[in-house]
């Protein structure tokens, strides 16, 4: 019986132990995950014009093409959380890094692509 209190006592004060204390564990177990191939599954879509917006709580892109007209034709929009924005930003940083030591520097994006920042992401272009 007075091991039992012992042991009970023990369990309750491991269980105060700050987790900085305890010992870590070596991994035994080895968890394989399947993810299903995410690029090769979407449509995907020319685009040289974006227009970026935010709000409090998510930031919007609209994608599309501009022709030789100047004209937009609205392609496609994401909808993305502000910390997967903030991914995104630092992922694509990352990419062109590497792209552009492979194959030299990117020319200035502004001759190629339109980028439209609006305030609010229901205010129209021009307003």
């Amino acid at each position: 019986m007075a091991t039992q209190k012992r042991t009970a006592a023990a369990k309750k004060q491991a269980k105060k132990k700050p987790i900085s204390e305890e010992p870590l564990k070596p991994v035994t177990e080895r968890l394989d995950i399947t993810l299903p191939e995410i690029l090769g599954s979407v449509e995907y879509t020319y685009s040289n014009h974006a227009r970026l917006s935010s709000n409090q709580f998510d930031f919007r892109i609209a994608f599309g093409d501009i022709g030789p007209t100047g004209v937009v034709t609205p392609k496609v929009g994401v909808i993305i959380p502000p910390v997967a924005t903030k991914g995104l930003y630092v992922a694509l940083g990352q990419l062109i890094e590497r792209y552009e030591a492979r194959d030299g520097e990117i020319a200035d994006p502004t001759k190629s692509i339109e980028i439209e920042v609006v305030a609010d992401p229901d205010q129209k272009s021009g307003q």
